[in-house]
């Protein structure tokens, strides 16, 4: 009987589902920042959010986080001569994509303050146009690049990739720094480009980081000559949001309300794409 006591139990002990999930979480990029609104002086380029992949085993029937971060400074456009806002944060489980550092600004007149410098993070801020201004450090990614020219011109803000470039003179911006190829989803896709500096004093609105893959905002020309559907050349464009990405083998997953989702089949794969929002998964 002790036999077979043994036995059943043996047979009646469940199997815990653990997938191996391949996951890519990608950060927030930051705004540019700010330029002057009466002369060429420039802002920086925000930094790209942060770019993390690997693969791990999961245990089933467990909620694990997941949190994808919104464009920065709520999709909106800086005003003029203020650092840009640093991106959010993206979340699977235990793993964070840090935001990316704002852009440094520029002001009208007088010396280097501190605004003017990019911020930290993901990826850094490149440097706003004002003589000494610096970049911000990279935690996960690159540093934007700090002012080397005399005036007006910004820098890039940093990549998940390379680090940003440096102006070279009054009308020749730095470029953001290069992102990272990424194929969980079965197609290249690169992720985590900086934010460009800008000329001084241009015709035309800064770009937008591009949403779900965490870029950069570009930063903010100068001079206030130019503007386009209420907004100004002087005005810093936030960064694109972040994504989490998840594939597996198994069973289709629980997933809570609050998340923005498309779940398609690739090779057997499930492979989960999260655009917004904040909830949990459940495998």
């Amino acid at each position: 009987m002790i036999g077979v006591t043994q036995l059943l139990s043996k047979e009646l002990t469940p199997v815990i589902f653990s997938p191996t999930v391949s996951y890519l979480v990608v950060g927030g990029g930051a705004s540019g920042g700010g330029g002057s609104p009466s002369n060429d002086r420039a802002g920086g380029g925000g930094g790209a959010g942060g770019v993390l992949s690997s693969t791990a085993v999961f245990l089933g029937g467990v909620p694990y986080a997941i949190q994808v971060a919104p464009r920065s400074n709520g999709g909106l456009y800086t005003n003029a001569s203020v650092q840009g806002p640093d991106g959010g944060d993206s979340i699977f489980s235990n793993i964070t994509a840090y935001g990316g550092g704002g852009g440094g600004s520029a002001q009208a007149s007088g010396s280097l303050v501190s605004s003017n410098h990019g911020r930290p993070g993901a990826s850094g801020g490149g440097a706003g146009g004002i003589v000494g201004a610096q970049g911000g450090a990279g935690t996960q990614g690159y540093a934007g690049a700090g002012m080397s020219a005399s005036c007006c011109a910004s820098s890039g803000g940093g990549g998940a990739g390379s680090g940003g470039t440096s102006s070279s003179g009054s009308n020749s911006n730095g470029n953001g720094g290069n992102g990272v190829v990424n194929n969980i989803t079965g197609s290249n896709i690169t992720y985590g480009i900086g934010g460009a500096g800008e000329s001084g004093g241009t015709y035309d609105l800064a770009t937008q980081g591009l949403n779900g893959r965490g870029n950069g905002g570009e930063g903010a020309g100068g001079d206030g000559n130019f503007s386009q559907s209420g907004k100004y050349n002087y005005q810093g464009a936030p960064g694109g949001s972040g994504i989490v990405i998840l594939k597996y083998i198994g069973p289709s997953p629980t997933i809570s309300a609050g998340l923005t989702y498309t779940i398609s089949t690739v090779a057997e794969n499930n492979i989960i794409s999260f655009t917004a929002g904040t909830g949990t998964i459940t495998f």
